[in-house]
């Protein structure tokens, strides 16, 4: 007796999608490329708490989804998190990017 176990975390997307208000008009079919490193915090500034909270459930939401059921994007949300506690724009737009990517592939299919 075989039996197979699915997830599909479709539900999970599209309220992630409504939270963050990601535009299902702007398609997004391939990840992202970014090689480059993350530009460093500014000596002396401080992180904004409100992008700060956002940065970390954004990076959150997309390390779940990679670890659950798309672990080609495991990578990204690893360099993602790994800016945690210093997270400049540029971090944000990769991840937003990102998790559009990701909303974008489970509407398509």
């Amino acid at each position: 007796m075989n039996k197979i176990v699915t997830q599909d975390q479709t539900q999970l997307i599209r309220k992630a999608a409504v939270r963050f208000e990601w535009d299902e008009h702007r398609k997004r079919f391939s990840p992202p490329v970014h090689n480059e490193p993350f530009p460093k915090l500014e000596e002396g500034k401080t992180v904004e708490a409100k992008f700060h909270k956002r940065y970390r459930s954004k990076t959150g939401f997309l390390a779940h989804v990679a670890v659950q059921t798309r672990p080609d994007v495991l990578e990204h949300a690893v360099r993602a998190a790994r800016r945690l506690n210093d997270p400049v724009s540029e971090c944000e737009k990769y991840v937003e990017k990102f998790c559009s990517f990701c909303f974008q592939q489970r509407i398509s299919n």
